[in-house]
């Protein structure tokens, strides 16, 4: 929609400057014209208006999501499921990057709440990279994992030794080391809180 805009934006441009061009050396009236211009200006810059905004959101929602995951505390949890919330918004108006994009989707896995993870129907036309595609996977894979060990209880040994298995997996994963470590640390205080016995007594 804004490359069309951008474009008829042009072709109306260079369609006044040629009739203020021969209104002028026809010594015609061309002020009309020249007014009327000030139409693919706007045409023409007001995706990068836009764009530009997207941009602003996209560092203030970086400055927050850091904070959050370097200083785990509620007050910046807090912050950030309010940016989580607000940059939602604007992804329906505007575009997102994918880099913000991709931090959406990583600040919605730190907060526990990878079943809101975005599903992008078209990877390719989303994410312009074989590397962002494959972060965008890797984020996906974190989540069903972060949600099976949140769902499975630890009763038995093995079971814990599941998790540890599927922590292993989440160490492989091109996803935010800040991220990968909440999910790591998650799923060692589900074991430590729920299976310590079988980690004192190994023969149990």
């Amino acid at each position: 929609m804004l490359t069309i805009l951008i474009v008829l934006g042009v072709i109306l441009f260079v369609a006044l400057l040629t009739l203020i061009f021969f209104a002028f050396f026809k010594g015609k009236p061309y002020t009309v014209f020249l007014i009327a211009l000030l139409l693919p200006i706007v045409m023409i810059g007001f995706p990068s208006i836009t764009s530009l905004k997207v941009d602003k959101q996209g560092v203030i929602f970086e400055t927050i999501y850091r904070a959050a995951t370097t200083c785990d505390t509620k007050e910046n949890k807090d912050a950030l499921e309010a940016a989580v919330e607000e940059l939602e918004k604007k992804e329906g108006k505007q575009k997102l990057d994918p880099e913000t994009y991709l931090m959406l989707n990583e600040a919605k896995l730190f907060l526990g709440k990878e079943e809101q993870i975005t599903v992008v129907e078209d990877t390719k036309t989303k994410l312009k990279t074989t590397e962002q595609r494959k972060e965008y996977e890797d984020i996906k894979t974190a989540a069903e994992i972060q949600r099976s060990i949140e769902k499975t209880p630890i009763k038995t040994k093995q079971d814990s030794i599941d998790v540890r298995q599927k922590l292993k997996i989440v160490e492989t994963l091109q996803i935010d080391p800040a991220v990968r470590e909440s999910i790591k640390k998650k799923g060692m205080n589900k074991i430590d809180a729920q299976n310590s016995r079988f980690l004192v007594d190994p023969m149990k």
